[in-house]
C-alpha cells in the first residue's frame, strides 16, 4: 500500500514538473515601462535597426544565390547598354544633326565628339601648363593595352551568353523542373560551363 502511495506521489510530482517546467528554472525579475504609441514605435524601430538588413549578413554565399545575383547584374548591364545604343541613334535626330531616317552611325558621332574634345584640349591645355598635340595623341593611343578591346568584347559576350543560358534554367524552374538542391546545383554548373564555351565561341567568331 505504501509502495502504491509512493508511486502515485512520484507520478503526480513528475506531471507537475512537466506541466510547470518554470518551477525548475530560476525566476528572473522583469521590469516593464508604460509607453505611448509614439514611444513604442521608436523602440520598435530601434530594435529593427539591430536586425540584419540583408541575407549577406546571415547566410554563406551559395551557387544558387550568386547565380541569381549574376543574372540580374548581366541583365541590367545589357539593358543599359541597349538603351544607350538606342539613345545614341536618337539624340542626333533630336538635336537636328540628322534628317528623316538617315541617321549617322553612333561610331561617327563618337569620333566627332572625340575631335571636338581634341580641339578643346589644344585650346585649353596651355592654360594648365601642358600640351596636347598630334604626337602626344599618337603616343597615347599607341600606349593603350591591346587587352582593352578584348576585355570589352569578352564582357559583352560573357554577359549575353550567361544571361541567355541562365534564362533557360529559370524557365525550367517556372515549369517545375530542377527545383531540388542536387539538380539545381547541377544545372548551375552546366550554365557556367556553357557560358564559358559560348563566350569563347563568340570571341573566336568576332
Amino acid at each position: 500500500m505504501q509502495a502504491i502511495a509512493r508511486k502515485g506521489l512520484s507520478n503526480s510530482l513528475g506531471r507537475s514538473l512537466v506541466a510547470r517546467p518554470a518551477a525548475m528554472v530560476p525566476a528572473r525579475a522583469i521590469s516593464t515601462e508604460s509607453m505611448d504609441s509614439r514611444q513604442a514605435m521608436d523602440l520598435l524601430n530601434q530594435q529593427r535597426a539591430k536586425r540584419p538588413s540583408s541575407p549577406w549578413h546571415i547566410y554563406q554565399p551559395q551557387l544558387t544565390s550568386m547565380s541569381s545575383i549574376a543574372n540580374r547584374v548581366t541583365g541590367t548591364g545589357l539593358s543599359v547598354g541597349k538603351f544607350l545604343s538606342h539613345l545614341s541613334r536618337r539624340v542626333p535626330r533630336l538635336l537636328g544633326f540628322a534628317k528623316g531616317d538617315e541617321l549617322t552611325p553612333p561610331l561617327f558621332w563618337a569620333i566627332r565628339a572625340a575631335f571636338y574634345g581634341v580641339f578643346l584640349g589644344h585650346v585649353l591645355a596651355p592654360a594648365f601648363g601642358t600640351t596636347l598635340d598630334s604626337a602626344s595623341l599618337v603616343e597615347l593611343f599607341a600606349a593603350l593595352p591591346g587587352w582593352f578591346a578584348t576585355s570589352l568584347k569578352a564582357a559583352v559576350a560573357g554577359a549575353t551568353s550567361y544571361h541567355t543560358i541562365n534564362g533557360l534554367r529559370h524557365l525550367g524552374w517556372d515549369m517545375g523542373y530542377l527545383l531540388d538542391l542536387k539538380t539545381s546545383y547541377m544545372a548551375g554548373y552546366i550554365v557556367i560551363g556553357a557560358s564559358v564555351l559560348s563566350t569563347a565561341a563568340i570571341m573566336a567568331l568576332f
